[in-house]
Parts: structure tokens; C-alpha cells; sequence
């Protein structure tokens, strides 16, 4: 059921709050009942993070991809791996979510020193 609604919601373009308060629910859910992580897994929730990467790419504010991606590393953290069954979709979501993650300083506009800081100063606001 909460991967139908994941579904919806991106498919009728709803307002953002609807897919933030979405995504905290079933990240409260997880924390509660850990195993709920394999059922989201075994139903599909790879597919439906896939559209929300790539449907809505151009329009995802930063609070909602920080919210998806802290969403999706939570939950590949606590699911078994025999429950990601959607190889595909999952290769298509952490490879976009792996390039967002990637630093992309200017080159040459940094020293070493300075591009680290800013990746670090990245990553931190992110999580």
C-alpha cells in the first residue's frame, strides 16, 4: 500500500508536502518495525523511488532529494539483501543518487585542501 501511494503522489505532480510527509511516515515505520524495510523492498519501492529520480528530476527541490536520499540509504541499511530483488531499478536510483553525491568542484578553481572542504561542508549539510 505505501508503495502505491509513493506511486500516486509523483504520478499527480502532488504538492511536495504530500511526498515529504509520505516519506517521513514510512521512515518512522522502518525505525518501529525494521523488517518493514524487506516488504517495501519486495513490493516495488526501488520502482517508485526511480520515478520520483527521474519523473521529477528537473522540478525536486533539495529538501525533498535530501529527504529521499537519506530515505534510501536508511532503508538499504536495514534491509537484507535478498529482499532487493528489483536489481534494475535499484542500479538506476544509486547511480543517480551516487552522481548527485559526487563532488563537482570547478577544476583548478581549488586547491586540494579547499575542494575537500567544500565536499565535506556538502556532505554534512546534506545528512
Amino acid at each position: 500500500m505505501l508503495v502505491c501511494l509513493f506511486e500516486d503522489v509523483n504520478k499527480e505532480k502532488n504538492e511536495e508536502s504530500y511526498m515529504l510527509s509520505l516519506l517521513n511516515l514510512v521512515e518512522h515505520v522502518i525505525k518501529m518495525i525494521p523488517d518493514a524495510s524487506d516488504q517495501l523492498c519486495l513490493n516495488g519501492i526501488a520502482k517508485a523511488m526511480q520515478m520520483i529520480y527521474y519523473d521529477t528530476e528537473a522540478t525536486l527541490s533539495f529538501e525533498l532529494y535530501k529527504d529521499c536520499s537519506i530515505f534510501i540509504f536508511n532503508l538499504l541499511s536495514s534491509v537484507h539483501s535478498e529482499s532487493l530483488t528489483d536489481s534494475d531499478a535499484w542500479t538506476t536510483v544509486t547511480t543517480k543518487l551516487t552522481d548527485k553525491l559526487i563532488c563537482r568542484g570547478s577544476e583548478g578553481s581549488f586547491n586540494q585542501e579547499e575542494h575537500n572542504s567544500q565536499c565535506l561542508f556538502q556532505w554534512t549539510y546534506l545528512i
